[in-house]
């Protein structure tokens, strides 16, 4: 293969990879920010949503940066330290790519992929199902379940709210 061909080949491929992406991280905006969760009913006997809430132990930000920084990095070693010394370095743009960074480009895509598929699949699951957290009651605060009607619409509103706010909570 020439090194343009390869050059081509290459830059296909990122190309590609990145329309992917984009697609997916839309897909995820959406499912996360633009689609109504469904609204499922509840009862106030049920003692499933009567579990006492609990602050995070782990943050949200911190779960996402330890949860893809730390296999990035392992992927990145193990690919520096198994194809370091391998020949099959290629060349795009006339700028020499090394075997391992290739390899590391490959499982990082694959990765992030899969990352993004699970986010995707997750937030479709929530969405969908629109099961309440086991600790409903004590977030949304029992008197606005058991009560007057007026008091009933609220906690269906409540519901909506809380499920749009907290789109992770909605398991």
């Amino acid at each position: 293969m020439t090194r343009d061909a390869e050059t081509l080949r290459m830059l296909g491929k990122v190309v590609v990879d990145a329309f992917i992406f984009v697609v997916l991280g839309i897909a995820v905006y959406f499912t996360r920010h633009l689609w109504q969760p469904f609204q499922r009913g509840f009862f106030c006997g049920d003692e499933s949503l009567m579990y006492p809430y609990r602050d995070d132990t782990i943050s949200t930000v911190v779960l996402h940066v330890v949860g893809a920084s730390l296999p990035c990095v392992t992927i990145i070693v193990c690919e520096y330290i198994v194809l370091r010394n391998h020949k099959g370095d290629k060349y795009c743009l006339g700028i020499r790519i090394p075997a391992w960074a290739q390899g590391t480009y490959c499982t990082l895509v694959s990765f992030f992929l899969g990352l993004v598929y699970t986010e995707l699949a997750t937030n479709i699951a929530k969405n969908t199902i629109g099961r309440p957290r086991p600790h409903f009651f004590d977030y949304s605060g029992r008197a606005s379940v058991a009560g007057s009607r007026s008091k009933a619409l609220d906690a269906r509103s409540e519901v909506k709210t809380f499920a749009g706010r907290y789109p992770s909570a909605v398991e």
